[in-house]
C-alpha cells in the first residue's frame, strides 16, 4: 500500500488564473475543493496521496510551488508518522493549520472497544 500522506494546497484566485493550464494539470485528481469567494482563494486536499518525489504529478508540483511567491499559495502535508508535517508558503495566512488528536484502535482485528467509562455512572468500572 505505501506510505500515504493527507494534502492541501491553497492558491490564490488570481495565482490559479495565472496558471490555469498547468494548476488545471496539477490539480485535476484532488480528491475535494474549495473556492472562499470571499478571501479570493481555492484550496485543493487529497486523502491519503502517495507523496512521492519520484512521482512526475508530484515533481511538477512541488516546481510550480517553487515558483510562486510564499505570499500566494499554501502548502501543508501530514505524512502517516508522528511529526511528520511539511508546510510551505503561508498556510495560516490561507487559514489552513494542523489539530491533534488521539484515535484508538484494538491491537486485534475484528475486537471492539468496551465502553469503560460511562458519564453519569458510579460503578463505571464494575460495568467494564
Amino acid at each position: 500500500m505505501g506510505y500515504q500522506s493527507i494534502v492541501v494546497i491553497a492558491l490564490t484566485k488570481k495565482t490559479l488564473k495565472n496558471n490555469y493550464t498547468l494548476a488545471s494539470e496539477i490539480f485535476k485528481d484532488c480528491d475535494e475543493f474549495f473556492i472562499d469567494e470571499e478571501n479570493e482563494i481555492v484550496s485543493f486536499k487529497w486523502e491519503w496521496v502517495k507523496w512521492y518525489d519520484s512521482y512526475t504529478v508530484i515533481q511538477k508540483t512541488k516546481n510550480f510551488l517553487n515558483s510562486l511567491e510564499e505570499e500566494d499559495y499554501a502548502f501543508l502535508r501530514i505524512g502517516e508518522e508522528e511529526g511528520d508535517i511539511e508546510r510551505k508558503g503561508s498556510p495560516s495566512e490561507f487559514g489552513i493549520y494542523t489539530t491533534t488528536d488521539i484515535s484508538m484502535r484494538s491491537s486485534h482485528e475484528g475486537t471492539e472497544y468496551k465502553e469503560i467509562f460511562k458519564p453519569n455512572s458510579i460503578k463505571f468500572i464494575e460495568d467494564a
